[in-house]
């Protein structure tokens, strides 16, 4: 669903990922990216970089540690975001309507989808 939305905006699933993570921060570090994205090291780096190169996101070295690097969201990238989180929310919102019209119980279905994305902690 988040792909077939994304080739509309020309984006993927992990661009998604760290629009979406961005659009929540004011800068973000590349390990609090990858917390978010769920992805980090050289895949990470390359989408940002597609991300930079598009204009979506831009990098400036952190004020407070002239060693860190943030990433933000540029305009054109919340206007992105923006546009495709209405489209993603519609999506949203059809799937509900389709597991009600089935007799499934959206929230149970958010809760179980929930717990399996969340990483287990006794692992």
């Amino acid at each position: 669903m988040v792909n077939d939305i994304g080739a509309r905006h020309g984006l993927n699933a992990d661009d998604w990922l760290i629009l979406d993570a961005l659009a929540g921060g004011d800068g973000l570090s590349m390990s609090q990216i990858a917390e978010h994205a769920l992805s980090s090291g050289a895949t990470l780096t390359r989408a940002v970089d597609k991300l930079v190169s598009r204009s979506l996101v831009f990098r400036e070295v952190g004020l407070a540690d002239r060693r860190q690097v943030l990433v933000f969201l540029s305009p054109l990238g919340r206007t992105q975001h923006t546009d495709m989180k209405a489209d993603i929310s519609d999506a949203e919102e059809d799937v509900r309507a389709r597991l009600t019209a089935a007799g499934v119980d959206p929230d149970a279905v958010a809760r179980v989808l929930s717990d399996l994305w969340r990483p287990r902690q006794d692992v």
